[in-house]
């Protein structure tokens, strides 16, 4: 009997073991998972969604775009602009731009709302709303239906000016061949184009979207001599006559980046100082073909429509 009631007191204490000393095996596999787990997190923290690499990540995305929109709103001198402008490398690099004036005037406001087209060999414009104050010769409020709509072009031989202009931002725009894309984000580092202050970096919430807020001085002549060899790579050579040692004593654009941590994004440039400014985007790697219009006039000639309006 003793027996009996020692044997099944050590099988009672061997039940009432823990999980893990019964188990040595399956506990071995959990405690490994749990540590991959925290592991995980720890880079996904600490190294991945780090600023830099967030920044860097910016930059690489940044020139290897099909498509983005960019949306501007800049508030001074006495009136506003809004501009939205979508930017397409596909399937012929073009960009659209929408633009809305509000100036102020001493009788009420004008306010005047534009379309444009830019293709690497010419530039397209037209009118879309014109509403000013101004009075005709009969006294009435001047009247320019008859010059809206109509598309302007610009005559042969023009340099085009508004798809050069989309692209040279603080933060350029490109589709840079496979073959030489990782060489131009290495220059734009290497040549300490962007001072990124990264103890000053700041998280937030955007438009449901985790995003950092990374303060940047742009240095001017670094940036130009960089540009136009990442333009050159893209097929455009309407910048060598760019000399970016003429900014080499210009002071430093300084911006605030808003980037998403998650797709390395950029979702925000804030510039510093007056007049206050603010581009927006969105629409990253969408595929947005953008046409020429078909039928159009010289822009000689819209501008002679506009004037002859009394």
């Amino acid at each position: 009997m003793p027996k009996n009631t020692s044997s099944q007191s050590k099988g009672n204490e061997e039940q009432e073991l823990p999980f893990i000393v019964t188990n040595k095996a399956a506990a071995i596999c959990v405690v490994a998972a749990v540590i991959l787990l925290v592991s995980g997190i720890m880079w996904w923290k600490q190294v991945y969604n780090h600023p830099r690499r967030v920044f860097e990540g910016m930059l690489n995305n940044s020139l290897s775009l099909n498509s983005i929109t960019r949306s501007t709103v800049s508030d001074g001198y006495g009136g506003k602009t809004e501009k939205v402008e979508q930017l397409s490398f596909v399937p012929d690099a073009a960009v659209r731009t929408w633009v809305a004036i509000d100036q102020p005037a001493e009788n009420g406001s004008s306010k005047v709302k534009t379309e444009t087209i830019g293709t690497r060999n010419q530039d397209f414009s037209r009118y879309l709303s014109i509403d000013t104050s101004q009075t005709g010769e009969n006294g009435k409020k001047l009247d320019y239906s008859s010059a809206l709509n109509t598309w302007g072009r610009t005559s042969a031989g023009t340099p085009p000016e508004y798809y050069q202009q989309s692209i040279l931002g603080i933060v350029p725009f490109a589709q840079v061949p496979a073959t030489r894309h990782q060489d131009a984000v290495k220059a734009f580092s290497d040549s300490r184009v962007y001072e990124v202050d990264y103890a000053k970096v700041e998280p937030k919430r955007i438009n449901g979207k985790s995003a950092l807020v990374i303060p940047v001085k742009v240095h001017l002549q670094q940036y130009l001599t960089v540009f136009k060899r990442v333009a050159k790579d893209s097929g455009l050579n309407d910048f060598e006559a760019v000399n970016p040692d003429e900014y080499s004593d210009s002071a430093p654009v300084e911006v605030k980046l808003t980037i998403d941590k998650i797709s390395r994004n950029l979702l925000e440039i804030r510039y510093e100082g007056e007049p206050a400014q603010v581009e927006s985007f969105s629409g990253h790697g969408l595929s947005l073909p953008i046409k020429a219009p078909e039928q159009t006039i010289l822009l000689e000639q819209l501008q002679q429509k506009l004037q002859s309006i009394k």
